[in-house]
């Protein structure tokens, strides 16, 4: 794997593990025995239900279709489950087709980074699989998809001022108007030999609350688990994380990165 520079100060915000595998027979009731079982109470407080992820899939060459927009097909109804650690700087999120590991900064915590992340969801996702057995729902799941998320936050007031600023950061990056209201750009790149697919989604933002302004930058590696193979999905994320890394460093500009603690 490629050497690549570590930050003091990254302004990324949220990080993302997740997996997708072939559907469960998987209900409410059976994360709560996962959650007390496998879990446990004392650490992992809280427990909230949300809207469940549909199912994604990459497709290279003649295997990608391109869909209309306002044409999918709808889910069963069932939910994902949000399973957080008492600092509220870890996230479990389970459903019938997906096992997501999500770290969540929080005010005076530093970034654990890939390296310490990475362990942690390979030992809750043996657990999952431990719990799957012990339930009787799988002796083994059917992967077919790998997920490696990057949300970094880029507040007004720190590396620009201004939105002619957002030239100095992002070399590459075109502004036509000084003084615009929104600002939103996505790309997507194939990764080496269709193994995987790279997003990026660059967003002009500002918060509810406060209505202050950040540039938000979101980069999404994604890609198929050859032969459901557990060596595979840690393979697939060796990829995603180096292809983000790789394009955060290539889209921000030196001054940036010093402003980072670029080491």
């Amino acid at each position: 794997m490629p050497t690549f520079p570590e930050y003091d100060r990254p302004p990324v915000v949220e990080t993302v593990l997740g997996v997708q595998f072939a559907r469960l027979p998987f209900t409410a009731a059976h994360v709560g025995w996962y959650w007390n079982k496998f879990l446990g109470l004392d650490e992992w407080r809280t427990a909230a239900e949300t809207v469940r992820l549909e199912d994604v899939f990459e497709r290279f060459g003649d295997e990608r279709v391109w869909q209309l927009p306002g044409f999918r097909l709808t889910p069963p109804e069932t939910t994902r489950i949000q399973i957080t650690r008492a600092d509220d700087q870890r996230m479990i999120q389970v459903q019938d087709t997906r096992f997501v590991y999500n770290w969540q900064r929080k005010e005076g915590a530093g970034y654990p980074t890939y390296r310490r992340l990475r362990p942690e969801f390979e030992r809750y996702f043996d657990g999952f699989e431990s719990f799957l057995r012990d339930a009787g729902l799988a002796t083994s799941l059917s992967l077919n998809q790998w997920e490696v998320v990057y949300v970094n936050l880029i507040p007004i007031h720190t590396v620009w001022e201004r939105p002619d600023d957002l030239k100095r950061v992002f070399p590459g990056l075109y502004v036509p108007y000084a003084g615009f209201e929104t600002l939103t750009a996505q790309w997507s790149h194939q990764l080496d030999k269709a193994a995987g697919r790279l997003y990026v989604e660059f967003q002009h933002v500002k918060a509810r609350s406060t209505g202050d302004e950040s540039i938000k930058l979101q980069f999404t590696a994604r890609g198929p688990v050859p032969n459901a193979d557990r060596a595979a999905l840690f393979g697939g994320f060796e990829l995603g994380h180096a292809a983000i890394v790789d394009a955060f460093n290539r889209m921000t500009s030196d001054d940036a990165q010093r402003y980072w603690g670029r080491q």
